[in-house]
């Protein structure tokens, strides 16, 4: 038998393994009765993990985080130091084509999820 190990990550209760039958007096095998099943369901509620929703804002934000686009930024800063608007042009069109490429994805994975 696991030892009960209760914590808050995030606004979410972790359980390990083990302590929530403990915690019913039930086993694997047999499984929680129905009265079990209710009053663990009144003391924690549906199990079922938070809805945390992102800004679109944010969404796109990150698209321009990472080493790439970090790498691809400061080449944008010192083709502007060096007079070189050409270069800046086609670094801070492709910067930019990837952010919104990334953002496009991001919407069509959480409309998925969200289905």
């Amino acid at each position: 038998v696991m030892n009960k190990d209760h914590h808050n990550e995030g606004g979410v209760e972790i359980i390990s393994e083990g302590s929530a039958t403990d915690d019913a007096h039930s086993n694997e095998r047999d499984g929680l009765t129905s009265e079990e099943a209710e009053k663990l369901y009144e003391s924690v509620g549906f199990n079922e993990l938070p809805h945390v929703e992102v800004s679109l804002f944010w969404i796109l934000f990150i698209q321009f985080t990472g080493l790439m686009p970090y790498m691809l930024e400061l080449a944008c800063i010192l083709a502007l130091a060096v007079q070189d608007y050409v270069d800046f042009a086609i670094i801070a069109a492709i910067v930019l084509c990837n952010g919104f490429l990334g953002f496009h994805e991001e919407l069509k994975a959480k409309a998925s999820l969200d289905e």
